[in-house]
């Protein structure tokens, strides 16, 4: 509630005290969401990769955590990522998805871990590699008739990568109604969507 209602400074003792209280119970389970929490309200970024790792480990050591797994090395790996730190990032997004196909229970999880991963290989340079995890993203969208825009953006920008112009217009067409329908900064990000209108059109 205090993280919430914009207080984080006032949530992080609590979570932090939650942390320590369910490691002496041996709660693993609320132990890593409890390090996930601290992480979110930590306010600087070597706090909230000190504390993302905590909770990896504790996901790491105990069965009874490993659902947090997918979530706490999705959070670090975009850290990574907005920061530019590439490699990392794909490191991180890479053992999130292996952590979420193991599992195997969420398909949408899988899908998104699939963007992530694929959206930092190209960032790395590698589209080529990148293609078929977003073309099988979009494939689990297409069967559950439940289209992502996200994932069609970014295989255009995957195919234009690797020369595929006019699969990468196809993918840009499909994305732009599905962000202005799904995404509300989408529309006010000029850049984005001059660039997915030329994608459309080129």
């Amino acid at each position: 509630l205090r993280r919430s209602s914009g207080d984080p400074e006032a949530a992080r003792p609590l979570f932090e005290g939650a942390y320590t209280i369910a490691l002496e119970t041996e709660q693993h389970f609320l132990a890593a969401d409890a390090a996930h929490m601290v992480a979110l309200v930590a306010g600087d970024r070597a706090g909230f990769v000190d504390w993302t790792q905590r909770g990896i480990a504790v996901a790491m050591r105990h069965e009874s955590a490993s659902y947090w797994l997918g979530p706490l090395l999705n959070n670090l790996g975009w850290e990574y990522h907005e920061a530019g730190d590439f490699q990392p990032a794909l490191d991180a997004f890479e053992r999130a998805l292996r952590a979420r196909e193991r599992d195997g229970s969420n398909a949408q999880a899988i899908g998104i871990a699939r963007y992530a991963v694929g959206k930092t290989l190209r960032a790395l340079g590698r589209a080529g590699e990148a293609i078929p995890l977003l073309e099988r993203a979009v494939a689990w969208t297409e069967k559950e008739s439940s289209p992502d825009g996200w994932f069609h953006e970014e295989l255009a920008e995957e195919y234009v990568a690797v020369g595929r112009d006019e699969d990468a217009r196809a993918q840009a067409a499909l994305a732009i109604p599905l962000l202005q329908r799904d995404d509300p900064s989408f529309p006010d990000d000029a850049d984005r969507v001059a660039r997915l209108r030329a994608l459309a059109s080129a």
